[in-house]
């Protein structure tokens, strides 16, 4: 019987026994394979609403017969209700009391934790002490 000089083919390696990089490119080979599996049956169960009609202002009803004709569900949608109208936000202006009152003290103990009221400072963020305002 002739011996033949080259080793013989190797099975593949289970998973459990790869590391570093073929690990890595086996782990990325299954996930591309479900990405687009994903998006095959994304594109399926979508492409009928993709080829329905835009849907116009107010069109809770449009939507819910193009999803009824696409999938068959039972569902009414509530008709649009308009928004409701709110008058503008008045300007909101921050008195300060004057410096050096008690009054500008509390104020701006309680807007600055690190409030100084002998030097009237406080310390900010970046480590320098700012004049309270």
């Amino acid at each position: 019987m002739p011996v033949s000089s080259e080793p013989a083919p190797r099975p593949p390696v289970p998973t459990w026994r790869l590391s570093g990089d073929r690990l890595a490119a086996r782990r990325a080979a299954g996930a591309a394979l479900r990405r687009g599996t994903a998006a095959v049956v994304a594109a399926v169960l979508l492409a009928p609403l993709a080829a329905a009609p835009a849907v116009a202002e107010g069109g809770g009803q449009k939507r819910s017969a193009q999803l009824n004709a696409a999938f068959g569900l039972g569902f009414q949608a509530e008709p649009a209700r308009p928004a409701p109208e709110r008058p503008p936000a008045a300007p909101v202006q921050v008195i300060m009391a004057k410096p050096g009152t008690a009054a500008w003290n509390e104020a701006c103990a309680a807007r600055y934790h690190s409030f100084d009221p002998a030097t009237g400072t406080y310390l900010g963020f970046d480590g320098k002490r700012y004049r309270c305002r």
